[in-house]
Parts: C-alpha cells; structure tokens; sequence
C-alpha cells in the first residue's frame, strides 16, 4: 500500500491497527515523505516550557509506549487525556480529540480574559 519511498513505514502497521483501511489509504496518499534528519534536527524552542498544555495519551498506541507519553506529558505539565485509539486518535476517535481541543481553547480564552 506505500508508494515509493515510504518502505520504513511499513513496519507502522500498528500505527494504524483502529482505523479503516480506506482511512489507511488516504494516509498513504497524503503523508509526505519524512526528511532524512528527522530524528537529529534540532528545534528552535519549547512552547510547552511556557505555555500551557494539552496531550492525548493513545492507551494501545503501540508506535509510542503509552507509558512513554504519560511521561511526557507529566514532565510537560499538560492537561492528560488517555483514549483508547492507536497513535492516531484523530483519525480513529476525532470527535473525542475535537472536545480536547475545544477544552484547551476555553482555557486559553478564559486565562487571557482574566489576565
């Protein structure tokens, strides 16, 4: 299913283990190819040091240990949410992740209208 360029992906098959095989295919077909360097950039800042924070925790994500971004999220500070989705809530649970994002945005809101 891969085009061309995206053999080390297969072997994400549980990034995908929720979601429909059409779904599948539409990911395929608009993923761009990942940049050589991907795990050796360095980025420019870090929002989360002094922003505040939301995060999903996949509970069967197996592309990301769940203990792993529970750790993660601890260390961020964020408000924790734990699904039960792959690595891909989005596409598997999008309603769910709406009412987090729609959680975070009031939060936001209301902090910057009090301050």
């Amino acid at each position: 299913m891969p085009k061309p360029g995206y053999e080390a992906f297969e072997a994400l098959d549980p990034f995908f283990e929720v979601v429909s095989e059409q779904e599948q295919k539409l990911v395929w077909a608009t993923q761009g190819v990942p940049k050589p360097d991907l795990f050796e950039a360095k980025v420019g800042g870090t929002a989360w040091k002094s922003k505040p924070s939301w995060y999903i925790v996949g509970k069967q994500d197996r592309t990301v240990h769940p203990d792993l971004e529970r750790a993660m999220a601890k260390r961020m500070g964020a408000t924790t949410y734990e699904l039960e989705s792959s690595h891909v809530p989005m596409l598997s649970q999008p309603e769910r992740v709406i009412d987090v994002i729609r959680t975070a945005a009031k939060a936001v809101g209301a902090r910057s209208t009090a301050a």
